[in-house]
């Protein structure tokens, strides 16, 4: 009796274990991963839930425009600020720019130059999210020029969904498209780059918060500016991720983290602050523009 109680328990692990790896191969990463969670990890599968509650809570309760809470989305800069590169935070599906409150406050004491936020599209890759972008960096510009900087380069730092575009803005804009192919639920099945691969000018570092870095990070001449942070308990990630995260130089395999925690635990600034915090600041214009000119005096 109990050696028949203990094959059906066998045969039932066995079944999930199928389900899970048929989840995958079926590109449906993230159900497998949950799946996976919930029978054999059901202590982060709870930590999770209970993180995405807190996302949740402060998107109800923070709404307010502009969106300015701990210095975020400054109006104006100061002089402090227009000589550090500014900061886009890119949240993931289904959130918006309040899931970073908790980081913000650690950027407002811990960074000198601006952090800025966008709301991006829920759901499918969008060319809206690139407009999005586009846009708040385009604003950005405009701030640092009333300070005479034209060249300026900002730092993405993305979550989840976020982090993945995030990649892929920082991409020259002939280099890539969001897939016109959807799946049968309508969504967008991923996004085509091409195989040369460079970098936008106005980009710096791209910091991703679980996900791991694509396939192009091979390029030499991009791989040094991209970075990945990623857990061990992340119910998102595969294991072949996280030991690829291990190996990699500009990767970061941090322990018992769900894959929310990682927006939301203070261990993970000090990690982002160690790659955009660059000893190199901004500098001015050389060309005066027209407040600063003296004309000379006739005679």
């Amino acid at each position: 009796m109990r050696k028949a109680k203990v094959k059906n328990q066998a045969q039932s692990w066995n079944s999930i274990k199928w389900v899970v790896n048929y989840l995958d191969q079926s590109s449906w990463w993230g159900a497998a991963r949950w799946v996976h969670g919930i029978f054999f990890e059901t202590k982060f599968a709870f930590r999770e839930v209970v993180a995405l509650f807190k996302l949740w809570k402060t998107m109800l309760l923070y709404k307010k425009q502009p969106f300015d809470y701990y210095g975020l989305n400054p109006s104006e800069l100061t002089e402090s600020q227009a000589m550090n590169s500014p900061v886009i935070l890119l949240h993931g599906n289904g959130g918006n720019e309040s899931n970073w409150l908790e980081m913000a406050k650690g950027f407002e004491n811990k960074y000198d130059g601006p952090v800025f936020t966008v709301n991006l599209v829920k759901g499918n890759w969008s060319e809206k999210d690139r407009e999005t972008i586009e846009q708040k960096l385009t604003e950005i510009k405009d701030l640092y020029y009333q300070h005479d900087i034209k060249d300026v380069k900002a730092h993405l730092v993305g979550h989840s969904r976020g982090a993945t575009f995030a990649y892929f803005f920082s991409l020259q804009q002939n280099q890539w498209r969001v897939s016109e192919a959807e799946d049968f639920l309508g969504f967008a099945k991923h996004i085509e780059y091409y195989k040369q691969l460079k970098f936008r000018k106005d980009i710096d570092q791209v910091v991703s918060l679980g996900v791991i870095l694509p396939k192009f990070h091979s390029y030499s001449n991009i791989m040094n500016k991209l970075h990945s942070v990623v857990s061990t308990k992340d119910l998102y990630t595969s294991e072949e991720d996280k030991l690829s995260a291990q190996k990699d130089k500009n990767s970061e395999l941090v322990k018992d983290l769900s894959h929310c925690e990682l927006i939301l635990d203070k261990s993970i600034l000090p990690l982002i602050l160690s790659w955009i915090n660059k000893p190199v600041k901004l500098v001015r214009d050389s060309v005066l523009s027209y407040k600063h000119l003296v004309l000379p005096r006739k005679n």
